[in-house]
C-alpha cells in the first residue's frame, strides 16, 4: 500500500478489523502509517478500550454495522439478555 501512496494511486491507507495489538504493530513498522481503523461499532458493542487507543495514537475511527445487526437482540435473548 505505501507503493500505492508513492505512486500517487491513493492519497491515504487505511486498515480494517484491526485490534490494539495489530494497529501498534503496523505502526513500528509502517513508513506511511494508517490514517484510519474501520472497527465494528454500535450500541451492543462499542469497543471504548479500542477507540481510546487508536485515537491516542491518532488513527480515525470508522464503524461499520452502526445500526448494529438485525436479530442480535434475538441472539441476546437466547442467553437471557435483553
Amino acid at each position: 500500500m505505501e507503493e500505492q501512496v508513492d505512486n500517487g494511486l491513493t492519497r491515504f491507507i487505511g486498515v480494517s478489523n484491526f485490534n490494539s495489538e495489530q494497529v501498534d504493530r503496523i505502526l513500528d513498522i509502517a513508513r506511511i502509517p494508517p490514517v484510519n481503523n474501520q472497527i465494528q461499532l454500535h450500541l451492543y458493542l462499542q469497543q471504548p478500550a479500542l477507540v481510546k487507543h487508536l485515537q491516542d495514537r491518532g488513527l480515525v475511527v470508522t464503524s461499520y454495522s452502526t445500526l448494529g445487526s438485525p436479530g442480535f437482540v434475538n441472539f441476546l435473548g437466547d442467553f437471557g439478555i435483553q
